[in-house]
């Protein structure tokens, strides 16, 4: 009877969570396959995987990083290059929770740039979205834009970034000039 109401309570949590959070379905249903099969590590997105492993080997250690995605859902996915790539975030959605209780005074600098962030999401035109993720990177200190929204070659070279590594998902920018980085 333990067991089941068990069950029944991570089962309601679990339903609570997703209405909450709007994750990405496919994500959810592999993670649960892979557990089901009981395999803690399990396959990953190749994309990411190219990206991740493109930022260890194509940057060098400490190089700060701003990672940009299109879709919110995939906001987590930026806490990858930091614990994956092992590389210095300067700014990720989830650093509200550790800021409200370590760093308070940073909490203001931080929802400015969520918001901003949240503004660039909803733009459409990819060219406008980058005219305005470089200076945002820039300013808060990153060497390296990654973003997971397509840009053609010829957009590219109209700013003052280097492509380091590009897939059918992600691509990696060095940023030209870039502020100090603040690890």
């Amino acid at each position: 009877a333990a067991a089941r109401a068990a069950l029944a309570l991570g089962l309601l949590l679990a339903l609570f969570w997703s209405a909450t959070h709007n994750p990405d379905g496919r994500r959810l249903l592999a993670a649960a396959s892979c557990l089901a099969r009981g395999q803690v590590v399990c396959e990953t997105d190749r994309q990411t995987d190219g990206m991740l492993l493109a930022l260890r080997e194509q940057t060098p250690p400490g190089t700060c990083v701003f990672n940009f995605n299109e879709d919110e859902r995939f906001n987590s996915n930026t806490l990858m290059v930091r614990y994956s790539a092992l590389r210095p975030m300067v700014y990720t959605i989830r650093d509200h929770g550790i800021l409200s209780y370590a760093n308070r005074a940073a909490l203001p600098e931080w929802l400015k740039t969520t918001q901003q962030v949240e503004e660039l999401q909803t733009l459409t035109s990819a060219a406008l979205r980058l005219e305005r993720l470089i200076p945002l990177a820039k300013g808060l200190g990153a060497e390296v834009l990654v973003v997971d929204f397509k840009l053609s070659d010829k957009l590219i070279t109209a700013y003052p970034v280097d492509e380091v590594f590009k897939n059918e998902t992600y691509t990696i920018l060095n940023l030209r000039n870039p502020d100090h980085c603040r690890k």
